[in-house]
């Protein structure tokens, strides 16, 4: 699998991984206005919130998405974070969440943050198997939202 920065023509495909409002709801909450979305709603809002968003690749195809928001060069926090729905349940999530932790650690950052809702249980599953620790819940749109947070080892592997 390989990791790359977002660009404009990856919008489309990875608004077309979500199929319907639950999923929309788990993925962003509406934060990109209401379900469904373009694309190019995608850019502009990547684009006006500074956000560096990641693409993963596996055999040519787009598979994933990671959005990486530096908080200060030490502190991160990762969002929108996405497989293809052909791709669930293969271990490419751990694997995506593994390589933008290893490329985190290289430019040293120390803490990465993250929030998943308690409803969404295979991801939060996954950050507990890798090592995020809970730090809080909060409300938003009627669903808990639990906070979480992973300081940085040098590298990670995946196992």
């Amino acid at each position: 699998m390989e990791m790359k920065m977002y660009s404009r023509q990856d919008g489309d495909v990875i608004v077309s991984w979500i199929e319907n409002e639950d999923e929309y709801q788990l993925w962003c909450s509406n934060t990109f206005g209401q379900y469904p979305i373009s694309g190019d709603i995608l850019d502009r809002y990547y684009y006006e919130h500074n956000l560096y968003p990641f693409v993963f690749i596996h055999n040519g195809e787009r598979i994933g998405q990671i959005c990486v928001t530096f908080l200060n060069p030490e502190r991160v926090r990762l969002s929108y974070v996405l497989v293809s729905k052909s791709k669930r349940n293969q271990g490419f999530g751990k694997e995506m969440m593994i390589m933008m932790m290893n490329y985190l650690s290289s430019l040293s950052v120390k803490q990465i943050t993250l929030a998943v809702y308690q409803e969404n249980k295979v991801a939060y599953s996954l950050y507990s198997h890798l090592g995020f620790e809970s730090i809080g819940m909060v409300q938003k749109n009627h669903k808990k939202l639990i906070e979480m947070r992973k300081n940085c080892e040098k590298a990670f592997k995946i196992s």
